[in-house]
């Protein structure tokens, strides 16, 4: 349960620039705010850094990475399965992204991104287009499973990926699952089916990973939690060719890129990273970068047309990526389709 905060009290201004860690605060003098019900409760492990203490378990037959009542609950032991999502101009419109519980967004050579869609309550027969993976996925993967689907590698990435633990499921390595759209063009034209790829994993043995997500279907306070403002839009500058905006359109986040189709989220983190060059080149000439996603960093959570103003925290490679508020205080998320935008500059609100 979150406790209310006396926004105005010395003690809270000086806990107010602690990004993460142990919270006691007094309640407020006045009347007590309304408290959330959580869909997923936070860990017992109350005084543990965020982050740092186990994910929480699963409560009821809800799925764990969108907080949703689960239709089939003998199916939420299932593995998770990630999928490589091409997001280049001639990629759009995309397939398949509507369905998956999680999308982070990462930034590639040249300026562009790629999407890693993560599948777990829905398993699309067509998920398209399939492009290859990056080092940072074995920073993001690891809290939500190990399986990825995607087109292929360097094979200096390849042993990135497989040395971070990741089960590759690879183009040409795996009967029946990858085939080309006659309707794309190449190399926009690689799809997957999902479903077939979960059959593989689920006859290997994996199981369903804890979300590192706390749920509450609760529309946030600003009186209650610390840096919530009303909010319409925010826009995302990943590079001058890459830019999104997300906007709050009643009961969902919409997403536009340059006048592209619009995706849906109930929640979206926009977790502000350090993206460099390393040194590589891609077959075009494009300097490669890698994305930092371990440490922490200023976010911005957008739900129910808010934005919380708060942090995000990663202790290494393998552990939860962990959300707070100014107070240090875990930030409970929508239930639906959680977007991930892991961009280099903070974004630009609107209210």
């Amino acid at each position: 349960m979150r406790t209310p905060v006396n926004r105005f009290s010395p003690t809270f201004m000086m806990l107010a620039t602690v990004v993460a860690g142990p919270l006691v605060l007094s309640a407020c003098a006045s009347q007590p705010a309304p408290q959330p019900t959580p869909i997923a409760p936070p860990s017992e492990q109350a005084t543990s850094l965020p982050g740092e203490s186990a994910p929480p378990a699963i409560s009821g037959a809800t799925w764990p990475f969108t907080g949703l009542p689960a239709d089939d609950p003998n199916a939420l032991t299932r593995a998770a399965v990630a999928v490589k999502v091409d997001n280049a101009p001639g990629a759009r419109p995309q397939t398949g992204l509507d369905q998956a519980d999680v999308v982070v967004e990462e930034i590639v050579e040249g300026g562009t991104t790629r999407f890693l869609a993560i599948y777990h309550s829905s398993l699309p027969a067509e998920v398209a287009p399939i492009r290859s993976g990056r080092p940072v996925d074995t920073q993001i993967l690891p809290s939500f499973g190990t399986d990825l689907a995607m087109s292929g590698a360097a094979e200096p990435t390849l042993q990135v990926l497989r040395a971070g633990g990741l089960n590759l499921w690879i183009h040409g390595e795996v009967d029946g699952a990858f085939w080309r759209v006659k309707s794309r063009k190449a190399p926009h034209n690689l799809a997957v089916n999902v479903a077939t790829i979960a059959e593989q994993v689920a006859a290997q043995g994996r199981n369903a990973t804890q979300s590192p997500f706390l749920f509450d279907a609760t529309p946030p306070q600003p009186d209650v939690i610390p840096g919530t403002t009303p909010t319409t839009t925010a826009e995302v500058a990943f590079s001058d060719a890459t830019k999104a905006t997300w906007t709050w359109a009643q009961d969902h986040w919409a997403r536009t890129q340059q006048g592209a189709q619009p995706w849906k989220a109930a929640t979206v983190v926009i977790a502000q990273v350090t993206v460099a060059k390393d040194g590589g080149r891609d077959s075009g000439g494009n300097a490669t970068v890698h994305t930092e996603l371990t440490g922490s960093g200023p976010a911005i959570i957008l739900r129910d047309g808010m934005a919380i103003e708060g942090s995000w925290r990663k202790n290494s490679p393998s552990s939860p990526l962990s959300v707070v508020d100014q107070a240090g205080a875990p930030v409970f998320f929508a239930p639906g389709q959680t977007w991930i935008e892991l961009a280099p500059s903070p974004p630009k609100l609107n209210g």
